[in-house]
């Protein structure tokens, strides 16, 4: 087992860090080794995958954190029935890349491969299909997870349902999720035919996303925060369905990422981006389609769904002092208002975002303690954080938190979870019964991470201080 003692690790988007004690287990006696270890010692531990969790919801300030990227088997596949058993730690590009063959893929996938399984269910993550697959956890057939007190327990809908609803979307806060079946979802090819459709600012936008979203399995909508007025929110929306096709499915891993895209571009972003380089990067894909090019025409799943890992791989590195991305979701029925004003709250503070993107989402069809889908419309905003300005921003994010309280809408704290105590318990208010169940299966509050003190520290009376620089 690695172990790395004060080393110094960041979210993914480069916003918040915390230096800690790092544990690198490959089998399950190591695993829980370190948790026994953890609770002689009167610490506290953190999981983390393979580091793509926008803020801090895996650091871990002045302590422990264990790192589950090297505890990653595959220990069963059965491709005729399509289910398949693994560790927590294997990824999701494993994962498609060992059923694809056999004409199966995982039913929902976020926007990046790399990503481990138990980061995906500690998230409860989703994709460009959230509209039709919803999240990851609908198609968790069971998984054990370990607690503090050493023991294991297999959870499913009919057994240990109580951690089985909590655990998934949890952020590794109950216990150490070790082993997944999951249920596969059969497909014809691996192929999507793509489109795409233009629009000129956000209410003709979510008109026309309202005219597709029923039709066609994957989704996603472009669209460019800096415009103003009339033109505030066009964007453009990429949308498609899996078909049939007789072409070799053979795959192999990607190698598609240059140079250029890996370090070259990420390195003259950081010196060149700003609002106006912005405007005009984002006039030019308007007007030429650059980024999602391959959206547009018989494109494989592999490359149609993980785009941005081809294109940009690191661009979390585009941004000098990290940036925060912020999602919101708001119902059906007034999204496109809600969320054409959050651009314009972006607006008013000068703040602007520099990619961001809609997409449609329906309720997980399991009743999840901490879920964040709704019926409705999601806006992903990257904005670049600015040491200067942080209390600025602060009041920034609090204000549009307020918007979506009054409006029924909620932000994905998997992300970078910008929320006071209390509007965390408005937009979900079953974090009050997830505490309750904390205490029950981890009443020494054994597993902790920085966003769990920076928000609930004082109602949990955890008594630490973290590196609290996300602001």
């Amino acid at each position: 087992m690695d172990i790395l003692k004060n080393f110094k690790i960041f979210g993914w988007s480069r916003s918040t860090f915390s230096v800690s004690n790092i544990y690198v287990p490959k089998t399950l006696s190591e695993i829980s080794e370190v948790l026994k270890e953890t609770v002689d010692n009167n610490m506290n531990i953190s999981l983390k995958g393979l580091g793509r969790s926008y803020g801090d919801t895996t650091l871990n300030s002045n302590n422990n954190v264990l790192d589950l990227s090297k505890f990653n088997k595959i220990l069963k596949y059965d491709k005729n029935k399509g289910l398949i058993v693994c560790e927590s730690g294997v990824t999701i590009e494993r994962i498609f890349m060992s059923v694809m063959l056999d004409n199966w893929t995982l039913p929902s996938m976020p926007g990046t491969r790399f990503v481990s399984l138990g980061g995906a269910l500690g998230n409860n993550i989703h994709g460009k299909n959230a509209y039709f697959q919803s999240c990851i956890g609908d198609y968790v057939e069971w998984f054990e997870i370990l607690l503090t007190d050493g023991s294991i327990k297999k959870c499913s809908p009919s057994a240990n349902s109580e951690l089985f609803y909590s655990a998934i979307g949890g952020f590794g806060l109950l216990g150490i999720i070790v082993k997944v079946c999951l249920k596969l979802m059969k497909v014809k090819s691996p192929y999507i035919a793509g489109h795409s459709k233009k629009f000129n600012n956000f209410e003709s936008l979510i008109k026309g996303y309202e005219k597709i979203k029923d039709n066609y399995q994957y989704s996603i909508a472009w669209i460019d925060p800096l415009k103003k007025n009339k033109s505030l929110g066009r964007g453009e929306i990429s949308y498609g369905n899996l078909i049939i096709s007789k072409d070799d499915l053979e795959i192999k891993k990607s190698n598609r990422s240059s140079l250029l895209n890996k370090y070259i571009i990420p390195f003259f972003a950081r010196i060149a981006m700003n609002k106006f380089t912005l405007m005009l990067f984002n006039n030019l894909h308007y007007v030429t389609s650059i980024m999602s090019r391959n959206v547009h025409q018989v494109t494989h799943l592999f490359y149609y769904h993980f785009l941005m890992d081809e294109k940009f791989p690191n661009y979390n590195f585009f941004f000098k002092s990290g940036f925060y991305l912020y999602q919101p979701i708001v119902p059906f029925n007034n999204a496109g208002k809600v969320l054409k004003q959050i651009i314009k709250i972006t607006h008013k503070y000068k703040f602007y975002s520099y990619m961001s993107s809609v997409k449609v989402y329906k309720r997980p069809n399991r009743p999840f303690l901490l879920s964040f889908p709704i019926d409705g419309y999601s806006l992903t905003m990257d904005i670049p954080r600015i040491p200067a300005k942080l209390e600025e921003q602060k009041k920034m994010f609090y204000e549009i938190n307020e918007l979506l309280i009054q409006n029924k809408g909620k932000i994905y704290i998997a992300k970078t979870p910008v929320m006071s105590f209390d509007q965390a318990i408005k937009m979900y208010p079953n974090f009050k019964k997830f505490l309750k169940l904390k205490k029950k299966y981890d009443p020494l509050n054994i597993f902790q991470n920085n966003f769990l003190v920076r928000v609930f520290g004082n109602k949990l009376n955890l008594n630490r201080t973290i590196n609290n620089n996300i602001f």
